[in-house]
């Protein structure tokens, strides 16, 4: 075994991998983009199909105010998804069923890595992390797919001499892109 860690996840921490999947990943970044530009479409040819129809009449116009104030909104749809993340990871919480598990043990071996949690254990070859993001000095997540991710908190490292040799680890290690962004 070359690595072991001891990791524990908060709420915040779950939250702030989906604050960065959403919004800053390759993966969520382009589907977040991509629905709201059809979302934005969708609205405006409903806005204005009355008046295509129609003629541009100050009823038409009228009619089309509330449909334009909420595709308006939805440039402001970055704070509503938080709130919903949000609320959604409380309400898990509060029927047991969290969507991470908050406390794992990582082992990093030479070909694999294998987490172990209360209710499982999971052993992955390298060549299933399909990509790698680092947030510097805060996260390392480890995709084995487009919405799953291994989470590595800065915390769970002795030092940040550990951490910067883990990181060389992973570049000799594993095949994937590695992208680090300064902050989430």
């Amino acid at each position: 075994m070359k690595y072991q860690f001891q990791i524990s996840l908060t709420e915040d921490d779950y939250l702030q991998f989906n604050k960065f999947h959403l919004f800053r990943s390759p993966y969520g970044r382009r589907n977040f983009y991509r629905g709201a530009t059809v979302a934005g479409v969708i609205f405006l040819v409903i806005a204005f199909l009355p008046a295509l129809v129609k003629g541009f009449t100050m009823r038409t116009v009228a009619e089309a105010i509330p449909v334009l104030l909420f595709a308006l909104l939805l440039l402001c749809y970055k704070p509503y998804l938080m709130l919903f993340l949000k609320a959604h990871i409380k309400r898990q919480k509060k029927n047991g069923k969290v969507s991470f598990s908050p406390k794992a043990t990582m082992e990093f071996y030479e070909d694999h890595l294998v987490e172990t949690t209360e209710e499982n254990r999971t052993e992955q070859k390298y060549t299933a992390v399909e990509r790698i993001s680092v947030v510097e000095n805060r996260y390392i997540y480890l995709y084995t797919n487009s919405i799953m991710a291994y989470i590595l908190p800065f915390a769970c490292f002795e030092s940040k001499g550990q951490y910067q040799e883990f990181l060389e680890f992973l570049k000799a290690n594993v095949s994937s892109n590695i992208d680090v962004y300064e902050k989430i």
